[in-house]
């Protein structure tokens, strides 16, 4: 969707008062702030989760009630205006400057988990999911930040890690007790554990026949979208395994068979009662369909909630194509029986024609009848004939083979009645007959029956039709039947095994209850603590998914078996692409400069082979582009049951934000250190030349000038600091009252005019100007700084022009000079907190980088907007805007063009 989109289709915004110190109906809004706003409209769908809203410099220009709720705040005023960095930990804030820089460069939404300190100092552990908001030019200008409170789920596992760690201890001491009174019983104990074991590789060998299933089997979510599919789906749909997850149900599917599913799983939960097997037709990649077989069930978790559907697809087509065949040939003969009798009867004088055409009649018959014969030897199930009374009329040599016999002979002469002899429970036969009754065909039909000469019990799958006369009387009836007891007796074996565990553990209840009541309380807390511990894998998985980390897992070879969606992203590589892959030649080969990485002095590698854990405090690793970022990383084996290394987990970062905040952070020590010592030199030394000498008066008069100058210097480097933490920490008080300009304009630069120097400083204003809505004190520090940064960039001398102009509710601010100008890819950081212009032409004329920040941030308050125009070797103009004071407009009047020399 285009920004253009989302702002139209935006609903109404929220008040937004509390945004300043004034009613909202009467402050002007920046276009920043009106797009920051209409994007927070869309935040409200989760306002039971805190959002805050905030500029890119990190302060907070709105947040919901539960944001200013959980941090504990009378009301919504006691977030604005702070920097979102100052609610963190103080350890935290390097982490979210890094995962915000993550945001700007990727696009993504970061997520992480941070420690929050709430109004009362509290520490609260929070999720937070943090993206990035853009004008319509793809220009970021604020962040949206959503926040969920995870003390409850932080109490929950510690909880749980508390009682296991108690539970663990009890075992161990009631073990010591059982081990001295009941050998027998510990020598079970280790039974059910050998039987947990094996019930282990029981889903292990669950998983292998899931992978390599013959047929098509999809794991379904309750939205419609297959989350897993094996390769038998993968073949018969002729996709990749990619190209299948992530897609819809109905993508797959054609749609009349999507509408045939979506009746059955009404009538399904009407309580209907309907066949677990059923018919419909796949989409193939290349727009092919493909006739199935379909088994469904609904998966439940633990609370039976039913969580998706599991299907398994049998391709059907041979049999499909043997039924339209047989169904052909059927039609065929019928067609052409029903055409000699019409010509029977009106073509009577023409014997011998007669006898040609039924001769070629009975020719296409016997060619019908050879092609049905062909089908019903060769096919490779069994196909039969049966009278409605229950005799065997007609048996393929599948049926035979079945059944127990040599011959189709020896088969029919051996039956009696199909449904006494063949069904183990006879009255299947009956059911088998009502469905044919009433809908003339059976489908699917499954039921257990004797091979008739052996009298061995089977499970078959049964597909029949009813043949009627020309009068609608039933003839027979025609079928298939496919032996399914190996898939039978695989369920009844899992079914078995499952009872039998029930079975076992029910008498080994019993017995421990005899043996002691207070050892089988112990069994149920731990069965319950396992129980409870899966679902906590379950949660883990989910957030190892979700993790703002990058995570590998690799096999005992080195090659990746896991990836997580961050370490993809971070790779810039999808999952696919990275799996099977060695991990080192893939992003661990070459060093930061380029130099081969050798595989021996792999550390990842170092921890499959002696198993210790290796952390990397500054490493790279090379993202499919070809490009290297910085990382830290921590490479952990993982031990199989016997403890022995079976591969290994990497988790690393991208250091490269860490990096560049710790460079930025020398840069500031370095200039701020430039900065205070200057001026204190200065004042120590010109102190000492006082106190250790005497000078005249005129001296004197001139070395405390200079340590005058010199120490104001330093109040207002001091005091810049101290009036930026305010700002951003929202403790910046203002007094908002209608201010007149020229007069403010005017003593502001009587001020560098007592000072002298060679520039001259001239007023640039209309006749009339309305007054503003100012805190007056704050506004004069604005355009000090303004007029201070155009002195000192003028070194050479000339005009500085300070003027101002109203327009449009506002009164537009400017300050210009004729100095070294600047650079057009420096101007959009010009504002940034210790950014200084880097030229030859700036490099030795001092500051610090925060005069332009103060000034924004000023404006910002003033609910104005503060920008520059400058050409290199030419000057520079500032410009910002204050509105307008309400009410009727006063106006004072000034002189144009006044020159005033600094």
């Amino acid at each position: 969707m285009s920004n253009q989109s989302f702002v139209a289709d935006t609903p109404a915004l929220p008040d937004s008062s509390h945004l300043g110190q004034y009613p909202a109906a009467d402050r002007p809004r920046s276009a920043t702030e009106k797009e920051i706003l209409l994007h927070f409209s869309t935040a409200l769908a989760v306002s039971a989760d805190s959002i805050v809203i905030g500029d890119l410099e990190g302060k907070i220009l709105y947040a919901n009630e539960a944001a200013w709720r959980g941090y504990g705040a009378a009301d919504g005023t006691g977030l604005i205006g702070k920097n979102a960095l100052d609610l963190l930990a103080p350890e935290e804030r390097e982490r979210a400057i890094a995962g915000m820089g993550e945001a700007l460069e990727t696009g993504h939404v970061a997520s992480q988990e941070y420690q929050v300190i709430n109004y009362a100092g509290v520490r609260v552990p929070v999720e937070s999911s943090t993206a990035i908001i853009r004008d319509d030019q793809g220009e970021a200008i604020g962040f949206v930040n959503v926040l969920r409170d995870m003390t409850e789920r932080k109490h929950a596992e510690e909880s749980l890690r508390h009682a296991q760690a108690e539970l663990e201890s009890r075992v161990r001491e009631r073990t010591a007790e059982l081990e001295q009174s009941n050998a027998t019983l510990r020598e079970e104990i280790a039974q059910r554990q050998r039987t947990e074991v094996a019930l282990r590789e029981s889903e292990e060998r669950a998983r292998v026949l899931f992978e390599n299933a013959n047929d098509g089997i999809a794991l379904i979510a309750l939205d419609g979208m297959v989350v897993k599919v094996n390769r038998g789906a993968e073949i018969l749909l002729r996709r990749t395994n990619a190209e299948i997850i992530g897609r819809l149900y109905s993508d797959v599917v054609t749609p009349a068979s999507l509408q045939l599913t979506a009746e059955r799983f009404q009538r399904a939960a009407a309580g209907e009662r309907l066949p677990s097997i059923f018919e419909l037709d796949l989409v193939r990649k290349d727009g092919s369909t493909v006739p199935v077989e379909a088994r469904t069930r609904f998966l439940r978790d633990q609370n039976g909630t039913v969580t998706g559907l599991l299907g398994i697809y049998r391709d059907i087509t041979d049999r499909k194509r043997a039924e339209e065949a047989l169904r052909k040939a059927h039609e065929e003969l019928e067609d052409r029986v029903r055409l000699r009798t019409e010509e029977l009867m009106v073509t009577n004088a023409a014997l011998q024609a007669e006898v040609m055409e039924r001769k070629r009649a009975e020719q296409l018959a016997r060619e019908a009848e050879q092609q049905y014969r062909s089908i019903f030897e060769n096919a490779t199930e069994g196909i039969y004939r049966s009278s409605i009374d229950g005799h065997q009329l007609r048996a393929n040599p599948a049926l035979v083979k079945l059944n127990g016999y040599d011959s189709e002979a020896e088969q029919i002469a051996a039956v009696n009645n199909i449904a006494t002899e063949w069904y183990v429970d006879p009255r299947r036969r009956d059911e088998f007959q009502r469905l044919l009754e009433k809908h003339g065909h059976v489908t699917n039909f499954e039921s257990e029956i004797y091979r008739h000469k052996t009298r061995e019990r089977i499970w078959i799958l049964e597909n029949a039709r009813l043949v009627r006369d020309a009068d609608g009387h039933p003839l027979y009836y025609e079928g298939t039947v496919q032996d399914i007891t190996a898939r039978k007796r695989a369920e009844e074996a899992l079914r078995q095994a499952h009872l039998e565990l029930e079975q076992r553990v029910q008498e080994r209840t019993v017995e421990l209850v005899r043996a002691n009541t207070s050892l089988q309380v112990e069994i149920a807390e731990r069965q319950h603590a396992e129980a409870t511990l899966a679902q906590v894998q379950r949660q883990n998985e989910q957030i190892l998914n979700s993790a703002g980390e990058g995570i590998i897992g690799i096999d005992r070879e080195g090659r990746v078996a896991f990836v997580n969606p961050a370490a993809a992203a971070m790779l810039g590589a999808a999952v696919p692409q990275l799996l099977g892959r060695l991990l080192h030649e893939t992003l661990h080969h070459s060093r930061a400069d380029g130099s081969p990485y050798p595989l021996e002095e792999c550390p990842m590698l170092a921890t499959l082979e002696d198993g210790l854990v290796v952390r990397e405090t500054e490493d790279s690793y090379w993202r499919k582009d070809g490009t290297h970022f910085p990382v830290e990383s921590i490479c952990a084996p993982i031990l199989n049951e016997h403890q022995e290394v079976a591969g290994a987990v990497v988790t690393f970062q991208d250091i490269t934000q860490r990096q560049e905040v710790s460079r930025m952070k020398d840069e500031l020590v370095s200039t701020v250190s430039h900065e205070l010592r200057t001026p204190l030199a200065s004042l120590l030394g010109f102190t000492e030349l006082l106190l250790s000498r005497k000078f005249s008066l005129e001296k004197q008069q001139e070395l405390l000038t200079v340590i005058h100058k010199e120490s104001r210097r330093l109040t207002n480097l001091i005091n810049d600091f101290l009036d930026l933490q305010r700002i951003e920490s929202g403790h910046q008080p203002y007094t908002f009252a209608p201010v007149a300009v020229e007069p403010l304009l005017r003593d502001t630069i009587a001020v560098f005019t007592k000072e002298g120097g060679s520039h001259s400083l001239r007023l640039d204003l209309p006749s009339a100007l309305p007054l503003v809505l100012a805190d007056e004190e704050r506004l004069r520090q604005v355009l000090m700084n303004l007029l201070s940064n155009a002195i000192k960039f003028s070194p050479t001398g000339g005009e500085v022009v300070v003027g101002a102009r109203p327009d449009a509710g506002v009164v537009v601010f400017h300050v210009q000079d004729h100095g070294v100008g600047i650079p057009a890819e420096a101007q959009p950081k010009l504002f940034n907190k210790f950014y200084r212009v880097d030229n030859t032409a700036t490099r030795d004329i001092g500051g610090t980088g925060l005069g332009l920040a103060l000034v924004k941030d000023l404006v910002a308050a003033h609910h104005g907007q503060v920008w520059v125009e400058s050409t290199p070797g030419e000057g520079s103009t500032f410009f910002f805007t204050v509105p307008v004071a309400g009410g009727e407009q006063q106006t004072l009047s000034v002189n144009q063009g006044e020159h005033l020399d600094a």
